[in-house]
Parts: C-alpha cells; sequence; structure tokens
C-alpha cells in the first residue's frame, strides 16, 4: 500500500514540478477559485458535517417541520389510525416531536406525545442483532459469520441449493433464505401465538427447506431474528430468555424507561390504543416465541435515545471535540455499532438494500437506516443518518406502509436540513501562526512539489491531480502535524475516495530557530523540504 501511495503521490504532483512558482501560484488561485464555485451536482453530492444548531430553529427548519406536521396529520384516520406521534433527534437532543390525533377514540381531545407507549413490531429486530454483536464483542460468538449450528448443534434445515450452513450475519440481514414465519402452527387470536420452546420448534424446522440459497437476494423472515435471539440467549445463559438478556444487556442500560416486551396493567395505561383496518380494538396479541422477531413496544422519546446510540459511533467534525462516545462504549463500541449500520446488499434498483438489520434508503447524498415495524394494531418507523446524527421516528396506532411514509418524511426534512448545514458550515481553523508554515515545498530529485496558504484564513495544501491544480484543507491540530481533509466541492468523489485524502496526518519538522519556520513536512512516505517563503 505505501508503494501505491507513492505512486499516487508522485503523479499527482509531477506537473508542479516543471511550474515556476509565479505560474504555480497563478495556477493555484484561479484552479482553487474555480473549484469553490463549481456546482456541486458536477462533483460530490453537498454533505456537510453535522454543526451545533440554535435552540431557537431557523425558519428554514421550522418550514420544513410544519410540512412534518402536515406529513402526519395526513396519516391520522378517525377509524383506523387515529393516533400518530413522530419525533426527530439530531447530535444526541430531541429537536422536535409532536402528537396528531388522539390517543383512545373513547378519550377524544388527548393526543399522544413523546412518551406514549405504542408497539413497535418488527423495530424489536434491532435488539436481538445489537445482542449478536455483544455477544461477538465479548467473545461468546467468535465470528459474525460463523454458522448457527456452531451454537445450536440442534438447529437442522433441509438446503436444497448447496452444502453451506447459514451464518449470523445472514440471518441478521434478511440473506439467509429461511421461511417467512416460524412453524408456529393456528393458535386463536389474543392467546401467545408461538407457545413453543426452542426444542419444539428446532424438531418442527428439521423437516422445512430453505426458501432461496443464502447470501443470494433478500427473504424476508421473522423465522430468522426468533431463532438468532433465543438460540443466541440460551447460549449465552441456558437459564435466561431472550428478553431477560435484552432487559438486562441493552434495555436498561440504554435508560430506556419506557421499552420492553410484557404488556403489564401500568404500560396499558401509558399506551396508546391500536386498531385495526376496520377500526376495532385490536386485541394486544402475545408472539411467544417469536418475540425478538416483533413483541416489543417503546416511546418516541426511547426510540431518540436509539437512534442516537447508532449515530454518534460515526465519525464527527474534525474540529469537533467535545462529543465523547464513552456513554456507550460500554454497551458496544463505536467500531461494532460502526459496522453495524453497514448495508449488505443493494437492490437491483439502486435506490435501496439491507443490513443487520436495516432496510436501506438511498436518496443520492445519504444512506438512510431504517427499520419499520408492523403488529396487530400499531406500526412503526425506526431511522437515523449517521453522518448527520440525525434520527426520525414515527409511532402509529393502525397498519400503515412505513418505508413509503420514511422516503416522504426524509423527502421533506432533508434537503432544507442540509442546505442549513452547508450554509453555516464553521471556517477550518488555521494555526494560531500559519506563517511558519506558508511556502512552496519540493521533495527529492525535485519530483514532487507542494504549496502551503492560507486563503480566508483557512490553511490548504495545494497539489496536482490530472493536470489541474487541486486543494485541501488542513485541519490544525498541533505545530507538528495537521489532518487533510478535502471539501466534496473541491474532488470527484471516487477521486477522492481513491487518493484516500480523507483524514491523513501531515507531519512537519520541528520549528527552525534561526527563520522561525518549518523546514519540511512529511506526507507519508514522501518528505518535502522548504523551498521558499513566496511561490
Amino acid at each position: 500500500m505505501a508503494c501505491l501511495y507513492l505512486l499516487i503521490v508522485f503523479f499527482s504532483f509531477t506537473l508542479l514540478a516543471h511550474c515556476s512558482p509565479d505560474t504555480t501560484r497563478r495556477l493555484l488561485f484561479s484552479s482553487f477559485d474555480q473549484h469553490v464555485h463549481q456546482s456541486l451536482s458536477d462533483n460530490c453530492p453537498a454533505q456537510p458535517l453535522p454543526i451545533d444548531i440554535p435552540s431557537e430553529l431557523p425558519d428554514i427548519i421550522n418550514n420544513a417541520l410544519s410540512q412534518l406536521s402536515a406529513l402526519g396529520e395526513s396519516y391520522v384516520d378517525n377509524k383506523a389510525v387515529p393516533g400518530v406521534a413522530m419525533g426527530i433527534s439530531y447530535k444526541g437532543k430531541n429537536i422536535w416531536s409532536k402528537g396528531f390525533g388522539v390517543k383512545d377514540k373513547n378519550k377524544p381531545g388527548i393526543a399522544p406525545d413523546d412518551d406514549t407507549i405504542f408497539r413497535i413490531g418488527s423495530v424489536s429486530k434491532v435488539f436481538p442483532v445489537i445482542m449478536l454483536y455483544q455477544l461477538y464483542a465479548e467473545g461468546s460468538v467468535q465470528s459474525l459469520d460463523d454458522p448457527l449450528t456452531k451454537y445450536a448443534p440442534d438447529f437442522k434445515i433441509n438446503n436444497t441449493f448447496s452444502k453451506s450452513d447459514i451464518t449470523l450475519r445472514q440471518m441478521a440481514s434478511q440473506l439467509s433464505g429461511l421461511p417467512r414465519e416460524a412453524p408456529c402452527g393456528l393458535t386463536p387470536l389474543g392467546l401467545n401465538i408461538c407457545p413453543l420452546t426452542n426444542s419444539e420448534i428446532l424438531s418442527k424446522l428439521s423437516s422445512q427447506n430453505l426458501l432461496l440459497p443464502s447470501w443470494t437476494r433478500p427473504s424476508y423472515s421473522n423465522l430468522a431474528f426468533a431463532l438468532l435471539g433465543n438460540l443466541l440467549a440460551t447460549h449465552y445463559d441456558e437459564k435466561k430468555s431472550f428478553e431477560d438478556y435484552a432487559q438486562d444487556q441493552i434495555i436498561n442500560p440504554l435508560q430506556l424507561t419506557n421499552t420492553g416486551f410484557k404488556i403489564t396493567d401500568d404500560v396499558k395505561d401509558r399506551m396508546a390504543v391500536g386498531y385495526t383496518p376496520d377500526g376495532d380494538e385490536a386485541p394486544l396479541i402475545d408472539l411467544g416465541y417469536i418475540s425478538p422477531a416483533g413483541q416489543m413496544y417503546s416511546t418516541i422519546n426511547d426510540l431518540n435515545k436509539l437512534s442516537q446510540f447508532f449515530y454518534e459511533a460515526h465519525i464527527l467534525a474534525f474540529n469537533d471535540s467535545s462529543v465523547l462516545f464513552s456513554d456507550f462504549e460500554s454497551i458496544l463500541s463505536s467500531d461494532l455499532r460502526r459496522e453495524m449500520s453497514l448495508p449488505y446488499f443493494v437492490n437491483p434498483d439502486g435506490q435501496s438494500g439491507f443490513g443487520t438489520p436495516w432496510e436501506i434508503l438511498f436518496d443520492g447524498n445519504y444512506t438512510i437506516r431504517t427499520k419499520g415495524g408492523n403488529i396487530n394494531g400499531y406500526s412503526a418507523l425506526f431511522s437515523f443518518i449517521p453522518e448527520l446524527h440525525l434520527g426520525i421516528n414515527a409511532l402509529f396506532s393502525g397498519s400503515v406502509d412505513d418505508g413509503t411514509f420514511a422516503k416522504k418524511a426524509f423527502d421533506i426534512f432533508l434537503p432544507p436540513f442540509v442546505s442549513f448545514l452547508s450554509d453555516n458550515v464553521p471556517p477550518v481553523p488555521a494555526p494560531p501562526n500559519p506563517n511558519i508554515y506558508v511556502g512552496h515545498y519540493k521533495a527529492l530529485l525535485n519530483v514532487v512539489t507542494a504549496n502551503i496558504f492560507v486563503k480566508n484564513n483557512e490553511m490548504y495544501l495545494s497539489y496536482n491531480y490530472s493536470g489541474q491544480v487541486m486543494s485541501v484543507y488542513l485541519y490544525y491540530h498541533d505545530v507538528q502535524s495537521m489532518q487533510m481533509y478535502y471539501p466534496s466541492h473541491l474532488l470527484p468523489c471516487l477521486t477522492g475516495e481513491l487518493l484516500a485524502i480523507l483524514g491523513k496526518w501531515v507531519y512537519f519538522d520541528p520549528v527552525d530557530k534561526s527563520s522561525g519556520n518549518i523546514t519540511g513536512f512529511t506526507i507519508p512516505p514522501v518528505h518535502l523540504k522548504r523551498v521558499s517563503e513566496e511561490f
């Protein structure tokens, strides 16, 4: 890799080696100005980093929230969906929440709020996946790509496609090929609809077949998450259920005070009543063995906390060191939370895909992780954009298409929100004394040249790419080290990724005592010496 990077740097800087200092200076600033004002659509989509927003929200965001309110109100159906609750979290804070309609059709005038309990259906699947990653982190699971049989030797299902065993990661990302539902049999609605044990389920599965070859295309499976949760919980501690594990290791540490599995009388008192499409009150069914796939209840406030758990694991602005990840590290490391957020399958439309356990939307600028849920009488949307530290969540007391709602909500809120961030990007901090770095530099045999300059109180390192002088920001760290970062409007996406500039460190020589200037710097593995202060 070092040789590859050396070749990239060599060819990137070669043209400058043949330019006079005056010519280089003219090329530098004309190209810089040209690229700053170039249309963003010609390069990377605009992806500003998250910044603090004022407690009194700006008009552009308030206008978007008004449209979101109208969207939420449009989903209220006095017959089938009488209540809706919505909320947005950003950088660890709830910046907006609102309830629409009523909690209970028999109690008019009382709208749901961000602490009203709703059932969340398949959003429950997030919890067995967190458990999987936790068990991997602490060593009970050796690899996410281990076969399920390693931890549940009695598991067997007929695989007519190959001799491969299904893996834990495949199960967590809807790529296992398992049947959609567990073999529970028919039970009366309103009772435990799957009152079976691990051994009973495994016995029934031994005569069934995979629907698809694993790891080829998604096949939605509640069974996969039921097995994942119940079998791994037994592997971890045969005396505890998945519900026990989730409560002790996830729900309590995250302080999700209104989230759980068992619907007690106290929970009912704080719960929005769910309704069938016919407008009847929906019975509160118990999923039994399928509990890890859809049994849970929660609130907007708790889902906002869960959003924060994921998005705060991702990269912050380089000049923002105020947010630490320590609150969540003991639950699951930021590395594994980032891994859990990865897409694993892109659908042929190129606009959607699957992760663990996400249903993923690609909007051109951002990858939105969502998990929708539907259970008798309720629907839910849990969603977040890690790079923006943004979560949008919604709960419904009836049956709705959560995927369509997610698309509409982000289409409304995301463009003005990103526009606000783009228009309020804080200046890149220049060093207290940038003049000690400014100058023209050359490497051995003059095959690599570079310039460091300050423009608008921001410090840049210039280099050449494809015959054009380009520039990257230098983020100040200390006198002898800085980080490089290319703004999206200065380089095409793929170019920036191939050059691997984001976050690279530039190491400067000690200040020369006689001149008071830096004498050279290293972009590993190339070292450049100062030639002049003017270029």
